[in-house]
């Protein structure tokens, strides 16, 4: 069993900021909550009873699960990598995949969900075999978690069978970027990158920031009872901005709920965070450590090679922000839409370069 990290609010007084981001979502967010929410409610069997339980008397707002054992709902998933240097997109990576969420049971302590993905496609056509690999050999991934009461993410109860889960692709995946570069890996080589690979696929540490980041931004506002526009200071464990580091980074945020798109059907929440360039510069560090390491250098030769690095890390003038909108079905608790971007800035002689991540996971309505 893994323990999720949560969210932390320190309390309120903090500036606004503009989430830019997410125009186009505001200008259509009303026209489609309206459109929708006749099917919503048939979905959700809400038909005829009043969905105002979570709409305080005092101005606030309270995200609190209500589930029951049985229920199951279906998201859509689409995250796209983006790669801007200067005016210029110059790499795009994009994949789509289907997520289940079942609730199995329900104490007086909490929920225990199970999530399931399945139809993963990558743009990147390594990205798809693996998924493909991983598919054949175990069936679709299973990842059993516990909530509180409201609904706030705790653990992860099956780690070994989601590490199991990925073991199981590391030696076919190496053998399939062997044949595809036309030629053997030495042993040293291939020891190394299969040591990376497993750190990265099956590291415990990564796997639940993982989780954390994948199904906990759903759930970050549940067990919270905010004020409307009132902007909370808070802390919380993100991803490294690098793939397969286990090395989370604290991102500084801001937290509210939007009270013009919050009625009694539903409540939008939002996120917008920073993380500090003495984060990210520990983060650039430890991930060249662990490439260097990957190409055979010892840990002193590497550090030897940070060292001398250290006046060209500080001159690529690292930032990075979050924004996290979440929509959540006031009566039922169940997310409804979530919209999230990641943004990297940096400099390389003279060029500003933009990493963006966008993920987009949308409730399937079904009829």
């Amino acid at each position: 069993m893994l323990k999720i990290s949560t969210i932390i609010i320190d309390g309120s007084d903090f500036s606004r900021s503009h989430l830019y981001f997410y125009v186009g979502y505001l200008n259509n967010l009303y026209i489609r909550k309206h459109m929708k929410r006749l099917l919503l409610l048939l979905c959700f069997g809400l038909l005829g009873f009043a969905a105002t339980a979570q709409m305080m008397p005092d101005s606030t707002v309270q995200f609190v699960a209500r589930w029951n054992p049985g229920d199951k709902q279906v998201y859509n998933i689409t995250s796209t990598e983006y790669k801007v240097t200067g005016k210029d997109t110059t790499d795009v990576r994009k994949l789509t995949e289907i997520m289940q969420i079942e609730v199995l049971s329900k104490t007086d302590s909490g929920y225990t969900l199970c999530v399931t993905y399945h139809d993963t496609q990558s743009s990147n056509p390594q990205m798809t075999m693996l998924y493909k690999l991983m598919e054949e050999a175990s069936g679709d991934m299973k990842i059993l978690l516990t909530t509180d009461i409201y609904g706030s993410l705790q653990t992860v109860e099956n780690p070994q069978e989601i590490i199991d889960y990925h073991m199981v692709a590391v030696d076919p995946f190496m053998e399939m970027l062997a044949k595809e570069m036309g030629e053997e890996l030495d042993p040293e080589m291939r020891a190394s990158f299969k040591e990376y690979l497993v750190n990265t696929l099956c590291d415990a540490n990564i796997l639940t920031q993982s989780i954390n980041d994948r199904i906990g931004r759903m759930l970050y506002f549940h067990g919270n009872r905010l004020k409307f526009d009132e902007k909370y200071k808070s802390r919380y464990k993100t991803a490294s901005i690098f793939p397969g580091m286990d090395e989370s980074m604290t991102a500084h945020a801001q937290i509210w709920v939007d009270k013009k798109y919050t009625d009694s059907y539903s409540a939008v929440g939002r996120i917008h965070s920073v993380i500090s360039k003495e984060n990210l510069t520990q983060a650039v560090e430890e991930y060249v450590r662990t490439v260097l390491a990957v190409s055979g250098m010892t840990p002193d030769e590497a550090q030897e090679t940070i060292d001398n690095s250290r006046e060209t890390i500080d001159q690529m003038q690292l930032n990075s922000e979050e924004f996290i909108n979440v929509e959540v079905h006031m009566k039922t608790g169940w997310p409804l839409n979530l919209y999230y971007s990641k943004y990297v800035y940096k400099t390389v002689e003279g060029v500003t370069i933009t990493e963006e991540k966008r993920t987009s996971v949308k409730i399937i309505l079904q009829k």
